[in-house]
């Protein structure tokens, strides 16, 4: 007998199962990309359909989504994911060493204290263990003044680490998120169904049907972490996302000893775009916020996290980090 057809399975409902935020991203993403096209192509009558059926359970959602929000709701699969955390962390390990080798080099007995096991002991082994392990390495650094910025992020690390193995429940609801779990799966299914619509569509270019749906939110592993090395008084498209207004982020900027330099962050319409409210941090120092922070309303829009180094001069490392 044969196995289930991915085309029979709502890969939308499968993926939102214990996640209402990530339903409302995704609603979100689909409604301005529907909303975009019946702009585009105003005599479309598959796209005007497909709008005004998905815009107004969208709106219904949203309603729903508010209340439950306002109540305190959250699934278990809201937060970050162990997977999801540990695979950020593999990038934040490279953050932590290459601060601690500015002040102790490798061959060093602190920095040997400090990273102790090295690398394995936060990549491998039980799920317990690693977890404790970077509690222990927040121990190791204590209160070293080089160091502070360092261990805030792996205390933060170890928090989120912590949570979420509390939260392996198995995704059960709470806080009365019946009404907005039932308008998210409404939703989903209307993504289903347009994904069918617009096979149909584009049956001599199927590419074209990505562009509606929000691929990366649909995987299974998505990057949280987001590093680079820019030149003064460059601007780069650091990331693109799906996000909402109280999703959190952390900015920070290092450019050595050079206290003048800064950078700026926004979190533009399109790639490269700063038309938007700007986050600006000096050297060293880390901005922790939300969303909400960039002032924008339209998040089906403004997906583009752009970076602005404000030196002539300097570079400067950049990190970019989703919770």
């Amino acid at each position: 007998m044969a196995g289930l057809w991915t085309y029979s399975q709502n890969q939308w409902r499968n993926k939102t199962k214990t996640s209402i935020r990530k339903a409302m991203k995704l609603s979100i993403y689909h409604d301005g990309k529907l909303y975009a096209a019946t702009i585009a192509f105003p005599l479309d009558a598959d796209y005007a359909m497909m709008y005004t059926r998905y815009h107004a359970q969208h709106l219904l959602f949203i309603t729903a989504y508010n209340t439950w929000i306002a109540a305190g709701g959250l699934l278990s699969g809201d937060t970050m994911t162990l997977q999801e955390l540990f695979a950020a962390m593999k990038v934040l390990l490279d953050v932590w060493i290459g601060t601690t080798v500015g002040f102790y080099v490798k061959t060093s007995t602190r920095f040997k204290t400090i990273f102790a096991g090295g690398r394995k002991v936060y990549n491998k082994g039980e799920i317990d263990d690693r977890i404790q392990n970077v509690n222990s390495l927040s121990i190791r650094i204590g209160g070293d003044v080089n160091l502070t910025g360092v261990k805030a992020s792996v205390d933060a690390t170890y928090a989120g680490l912590y949570a979420a193995r509390n939260n392996q429940t198995g995704g059960k609801e709470s806080n009365n998120s019946s009404n907005a779990s039932s308008a998210g799966n409404i939703c989903m299914n209307l993504q289903y169904g347009d994904c069918g619509i617009l096979m149909n569509k584009f049956l001599d270019s199927p590419l074209s049907i990505e562009t509606f749906f929000d691929r990366e939110l649909l995987s299974s592993k998505m990057q949280m972490v987001f590093t680079a090395t820019m030149n003064g008084t460059e601007k780069k498209e650091l990331s693109e996302r799906t996000v909402l207004s109280d999703d959190e982020f952390r900015f920070k900027v290092d450019s050595g000893g050079n206290s003048a330099v800064s950078a700026t962050a926004y979190l533009g319409s399109t790639p490269g775009a700063i038309d938007s409210s700007p986050v600006t941090i000096l050297n060293h120092l880390e901005h922790k916020g939300t969303f909400a922070d960039f002032g924008i309303t339209d998040y089906s829009l403004h997906r583009y996290v752009t970076i602005v180094i404000n030196s002539p001069t300097y570079s400067a490392k950049v990190l970019f980090q989703y919770y």
